[in-house]
């Protein structure tokens, strides 16, 4: 019956029953029909406008495209000729050098918009017309190289 038709390794996975849900909230009307007298057709509990005001589409596209990114990365086998390049034991190179750019790269990835999800967020939140994170970036970074400068 409903077994047979999907594969035995078939799993529901976690954006599953939200998607479900929120196609029902696309199918189901605002209104009870036979309550509603008027002639005009009733409207959905949720609409396509709304999605489209509400939805921060940026942040989503950002994100969705780091992990697309991790994912082709993974199934091209890039990541694992990268890593077997990188194996400092091979090179006869102490392990130091080639540990230290990596992780002075990954320190400062948080400067980056797409570095992480929080940084993202802030990015979407705060990205208008009027540019306001970009200033706030700007001036961070300011403040970075000024202290970095000075440290050492």
């Amino acid at each position: 019956m409903v077994q047979d038709a999907f594969p035995n390794d078939f799993k529901v996975g976690n954006a599953t029953p939200a998607i479900f849900i929120v196609f029902l909230l696309f199918i189901i009307p605002s209104r009870l029909p036979w309550k509603d007298t008027s002639a005009e057709p009733i409207p959905s509990c949720l609409t396509w406008e709304v999605v489209h005001k509400k939805v921060p589409w940026g942040l989503i596209l950002l994100v969705g495209g780091g992990f697309a990114m991790a994912e082709g990365a993974s199934a091209s086998g890039l990541s694992t000729w990268l890593q077997a390049q990188l194996q400092a034991i091979g090179l006869g190179i102490h392990p130091l050098y080639l540990m230290l750019p990596g992780t002075v790269c990954c320190s400062y990835a948080f400067m980056l918009p797409v570095s992480n999800p929080p940084n993202a967020i802030a990015f979407n939140a705060f990205y208008n017309e009027d540019h306001r994170y970009d200033e706030s970036w700007l001036l961070f970074e300011f403040n970075l190289y000024f202290y970095n400068d000075l440290i050492n």
